[in-house]
């Protein structure tokens, strides 16, 4: 009578605990955020942007992928192809490799790359730097709010230190006071020489 019992609690555990038979992948690593496009603008889940310049761009013709960094895909394939959720987020889970339930998957702490679409056509992304991301650990969440720039639409985005360097150029040419800090007087006489008035 033991024997039998021994049997039925070992068929027991393996359908209460079916992951002692079948080995079950990582749970993914999962990164999320919100996208601004470079004119500042916020790429919201309603169909108009609020700008007349992309107005033609609804969240739903965006779409999201993570690849590793020589851009081969990771398997299953780390995308969000449906725009962004209700909260104005795209959302992303990678694949943690696995020896044997999923050998495509990524390692923890490989650097990968977040790839923006809009219309089948790629984005630059310009935050993180090139879209320069660190996988994390099986079951994380990473927010990565992403800044793009559509090349195509000739938008211009400079960096925090290009930026950094045009504002001191521009001090040292126009503060004509010498104290380092451009004053009324000073950029009022700067506007009028860029208008070309003096």
């Amino acid at each position: 009578m033991s024997i039998q019992r021994l049997f039925a609690l070992v068929a027991a555990s393996l359908l209460v605990f079916p992951a002692i038979v079948w080995p079950l992948p990582p749970n993914p690593a999962r990164i999320g955020g919100t996208v601004t496009l470079i004119n500042s603008v916020q790429v919201r889940s309603a169909d108009n942007i609020r700008t007349a310049r992309t107005a033609h761009v609804a969240d739903d013709d965006f779409s999201f992928k993570v690849s590793r960094a020589d851009g081969s895909d990771f398997e299953p394939a780390a995308e969000d192809a449906d725009g962004l959720n209700s909260q104005d987020h795209y959302v992303i889970d990678i694949p943690i490799h696995h020896a044997r339930e999923q050998t495509g998957g990524a390692l923890s702490g490989e650097m990968a790359l977040v790839r923006v679409f809009v219309d089948g056509r790629e984005l630059n992304v310009v935050s993180p730097p090139n879209g320069r991301i660190i996988v994390g650990n099986s079951g994380s969440i990473t927010p990565v709010d992403l800044v793009v720039q559509d090349a195509e639409n000739g938008e211009t985005l400079y960096t925090q230190s290009q930026l950094d360097r045009a504002v001191r150029a521009a001090v040292e040419t126009w503060d004509v006071g010498g104290d380092g800090v451009i004053d009324l007087r000073e950029a009022i006489r700067a506007l009028m020489i860029a208008a070309g008035v003096e």
